[in-house]
């Protein structure tokens, strides 16, 4: 912040004065402020439906795993020697990667940011399919981007907190 002041004030002959009015003229007033959190809490009220956008449809892998650290010399080849053990001193992997697999479909609401709703267990139930293949998405794709979708807001879980109300539209 200080370089950047200074940086601010070298260039306009180091008038304090002149860069605070320039700051706030900036800055939003308390009314924008309060109209920006009305229209951002609309979309959080428990059961509220909004019409959004699909602006993509995009594969995802997301690998997770345990690491113990601190594991003494003496202590070491317990891990070095056992299957399931990957690392070296002091620090191992426990066990092999968890892989979770997600089809999201990222959509637009106005006044919001972009939501993304993990649709693959739906996706392939309703098409009577296995697994999430390039042409799959691919038709998924051609069929649902830019069209309107419905959606709820679910509550404030971790991992959803939007819903699709009408899965009939993943039917390719």
């Amino acid at each position: 912040m200080r370089e950047a002041f200074l940086r601010w004030s070298s260039k306009n002959g180091g008038n304090k004065n002149k860069m605070l009015a320039h700051l706030y003229y900036h800055l939003p007033t308390d009314e924008q402020e309060l109209e920006k959190r009305q229209k951002r809490e609309v979309y959080y009220t428990l059961g509220a439906k909004h019409i959004g956008q699909i602006i993509d449809i995009k594969p995802e892998r997301f690998e997770h795993s345990t690491c113990v650290s601190g594991i003494s010399r003496s202590e070491s080849h317990k891990y070095s020697e056992s299957n399931g053990y990957h690392g070296s001193n002091g620090t191992y992997r426990i066990g092999y990667p968890e892989i979770h697999l997600s089809l999201l479909l990222v959509i637009k609401l106005r006044n919001h940011p972009h939501v993304r709703i993990d649709i693959r267990s739906k996706a392939l139930e309703i098409n009577n399919r296995q697994k999430v293949t390039e042409a799959f998405i691919s038709a998924l794709k051609d069929k649902l981007l830019n069209q309107s979708i419905e959606i709820e807001f679910l509550g404030k879980d971790l991992d959803e907190n939007f819903g699709i109300v009408d899965f009939s539209i993943l039917k390719i």
